[in-house]
């Protein structure tokens, strides 16, 4: 039972010491080389910006199918 109780102390001291918030990053922060143009934002395909045929019927738009003819 003591052994578990001192791992457990041990373990909370060696946690404790791994992140000492007194610890800071050392040197100068990372820099962009000069060429960087930006993280590009548009991931589309290419293949997928064509434009629709002119001949194609927007949706919505074809024309209205016959229905049964009207008695007269």
């Amino acid at each position: 039972m003591n052994r578990i109780i001192v791992a457990a102390l041990v373990a909370a001291v060696l946690a404790g010491c791994v992140s000492d918030p007194r610890q800071t990053r050392r040197g100068t922060p990372p820099q962009d080389p000069p060429d960087y143009q930006g993280v590009p934002t548009d991931m589309t395909p290419p293949s997928m910006l064509e434009t629709p045929d002119a001949k194609a019927p927007a949706p919505g738009s074809a024309a209205p199918m016959p229905g049964p003819a009207s008695a007269r």
